[in-house]
């Protein structure tokens, strides 16, 4: 894992941390990460607040837009 989003309204942008000496970029917001990723891993559970949170189009946003 190299992307971590966090849904922060209080910040916005992206900074780069080290984490057991491995770089991980952290993204405030989930539009900017998702324009970044490949592959995406959901671990969240199904709550109300991460209920369709990547519905509504957002998975067109990523950059390896391919499905078969």
């Amino acid at each position: 894992m190299d992307n971590y989003c966090v849904l922060d309204v209080e910040k916005a942008g992206k900074e780069r941390i080290m984490i057991h000496g491995w770089p991980i970029d952290v993204y405030f917001g989930i539009d900017r990460m998702l324009k970044e990723c490949d592959y995406i891993c959901n671990v969240l559970p199904k709550t109300p607040e991460t209920d369709d949170m990547l519905g509504n189009g957002k998975l067109e946003l990523c950059k390896g837009m391919h499905f078969y």
